[in-house]
């Protein structure tokens, strides 16, 4: 008895054709039980569920295992395109030796994919082909960007929509995006996952001739992200921590600094008190945050100096108003 355990179609397009599609299935006697041999298996492609030419075939010779077996169709006999292109449904059938054919089994979704050779945004189908029930399929992830590595592995579960992409490697895993412009490939952009507990960005210009290395770094622990390169962003918040705000300056408690040692501490040192001088800055770097605070506390000092000011001169004006009405009166 010939009958399908499970079939994973996943149709792999490199830059040429023929395409390839893969098969599982199982051998089992009239019993049910599986069979353990080496035997030939033909296999068909029909147009429909009862047509009599098959449109394709080709003959495998295979070991099943517990009476499973795996082939790859279109290894020994190029697959037809077309088929796949212009027809709704196809069919597959199986022939052993000296056993009975099964019944056809309609191909499955990753089939049809072929179709997107012709989107805008796959050019020559480089870009993944994948069944929805393909889980775990070594060969279910075959790209430009993968290098067709056997262990790029694709995640479905049974979801498009909630797909996981896995890279496994004895070696350092890289994942590549690569333009291919015809006489050259250009890498885009390359993420590693070095053994050191990061993950790099590489990124290339416009032109592809020059690669800016470690452009991003992302690693865990207190320095989360690190970038080579400025920052361009619409806003920039803080959250999730307490920060120490200088409101304390306005408590009564606090002690202000006369001007007058504000001032000598300029002449000694060249820069405000708690302020980091510029050797500082150029050497440890500039906590933006700290920075922010620390001035936010000499503009609430500077307040309450200029409000002190005022009061001061308030007083003297006062002082000259009196003392010029008294002398406006005296004979």
């Amino acid at each position: 008895m010939f009958r399908t355990l499970s079939i994973f179609f996943s149709a792999v397009i490199l830059h040429s054709f023929p395409i390839t599609m893969y098969y599982q299935g199982m051998l089992t006697d009239s019993t049910g039980k599986p069979i353990q041999t080496t035997d030939s298996i033909r296999v068909q492609l029909h147009e429909s569920a009862i047509s009599t030419t098959p449109i394709w075939q080709e003959t495998h010779y295979t070991t099943t295992k517990n009476g499973a077996f795996s082939i790859l169709l279109g290894t020994i006999t190029p697959l037809p395109i077309t088929p796949f292109i212009e027809k709704d449904s196809l069919f597959l059938e199986f022939h052993q030796k000296n056993r009975q054919k099964t019944s056809r089994t309609k191909v499955g979704i990753s089939a049809y994919a072929i179709r997107s050779l012709y989107s805008d945004s796959s050019a020559k189908a480089a870009i993944s082909f994948l069944a929805d029930n393909a889980k775990n399929a070594e060969h279910a992830l075959k790209t430009d960007s993968a290098k067709f590595s056997d262990t790029a592995k694709y995640l479905s579960e049974n979801k498009w929509k909630h797909p996981e992409l896995s890279i496994e490697s004895p070696n350092t895993p890289v994942l590549s995006f690569k333009q291919n412009t015809g006489d050259t490939t250009i890498c885009r952009a390359r993420f590693t996952a070095n053994s050191n507990g990061t993950l790099t960005l590489d990124m290339s210009n416009a032109s592809g001739s020059v690669e800016v290395k470690s452009l991003l770094t992302v690693k865990a622990g207190t320095e989360v992200l690190s970038v080579a390169g400025s920052i361009n962003a619409s806003s920039y918040k803080v959250s999730g921590v307490t920060l120490n705000v200088p409101d304390y300056v306005f408590d009564t408690s606090y002690e202000l600094s006369p001007l007058s040692h504000v001032e000598n501490y300029i002449k000694s040192h060249s820069h405000l008190p708690d302020i980091p001088s510029a050797k500082e800055i150029n050497g440890d770097g500039l906590d933006v945050v700290d920075m922010n605070l620390r001035l936010l506390r000499k503009i609430e000092e500077i307040t309450l100096h200029l409000i002190d000011q005022e009061k001061k001169i308030k007083t003297l004006e006062a002082v000259i108003l009196e003392k010029e009405k008294k002398e406006g009166g005296s004979p």
